[in-house]
């Protein structure tokens, strides 16, 4: 009999579950299709019910003043109400809202506390703004070994920006012992994700010969990459190395250059 009952309980529970659902995804259509009224009314009868992610989906409305009266107290509210019921993203924006003192009162601390539990459940955005605290000891005491150790969870996860971060921390030994095969290893993964500061520094490894053989091709290649996103040290770089290459050396980095694709981490 007691398995009966579970079984029923549970059969109920989907069946409860069917009108919210279609409510959440009605609630979408209509932000989708720019009637951000009739979401925030949807969103809002959800979120009244304790739906956490219609309080989120409700809490970004109020954020950005799309069918509702901006509002970032109100906004903070709800995200807190999504947070405390385990929703990584609300933990996140929580997190964010109480480090910059956005429609709450900043404080570092409890920021902290509400983005490790978002790093702890895989937020890499969590992870990156954990790492950046802990090297600045902002809510936290400054600890450049833990820093790395969070950059580097979100590094790990394919994020080019902490990429970049952990490889410069492995060429400057900050928080980790000095390693530049480490360093160029890191940096050419942000780098071959198109990321134009890593592109920057692959350049400066190649041209400086830092943990890889010095190349004033592939410096070159690596400088133009950058320069064609518009980065203004790539293409001064990118020039010098160029009056030093010879003709058949920079025709080589041109097709290089060329050939060049983004790879997916």
């Amino acid at each position: 009999m007691r398995a009966f009952v579970l079984v029923l309980a549970g059969s109920l529970a989907l069946l409860s579950a069917g009108p919210a659902a279609a409510d959440f995804a009605g609630g979408r259509a209509a932000f989708m299709r720019g009637d951000f009224a009739a979401a925030a009314a949807a969103f809002q009868a959800l979120a009244d019910a304790g739906d956490p992610r219609a309080q989120v989906e409700l809490a970004e409305l109020f954020m950005t003043g799309r069918g509702v009266a901006k509002d970032d107290a109100r906004a903070a509210a709800l995200y807190r109400l999504a947070a405390e019921q385990g929703l990584a993203e609300a933990q996140l924006a929580l997190g964010q809202m109480l480090a910059l003192g956005l429609g709450v009162d900043q404080d570092f601390a409890e920021a902290a506390r509400w983005l490790m539990r978002a790093a702890d459940q895989g937020e890499t955005e969590a992870q990156s703004r954990l790492g950046q605290m802990y090297l600045n000891g902002q809510g936290v005491d400054e600890n450049p070994a833990t820093a790395f150790s969070w950059y580097r969870r979100a590094a790990e996860a394919g994020d080019p920006e902490q990429q970049l971060n952990v490889g410069l921390m492995y060429g400057q030994g900050v928080g980790v012992a000095q390693d530049l095969a480490q360093a160029r290893a890191w940096i050419q993964r942000a780098a071959d994700q198109g990321h134009t500061r890593a592109q920057v520094n692959m350049g400066i490894l190649h041209y400086e010969g830092l943990g890889i053989a010095a190349d004033l091709v592939l410096a070159h290649v690596w400088f133009s990459l950058a320069a064609g996103q518009g980065d203004q040290e790539a293409i001064g770089a990118r020039d010098l190395i160029a009056s030093r290459l010879a003709p058949a050396e920079l025709e080589r980095a041109r097709l290089l250059a060329e050939a060049w694709q983004p790879k997916a981490d």
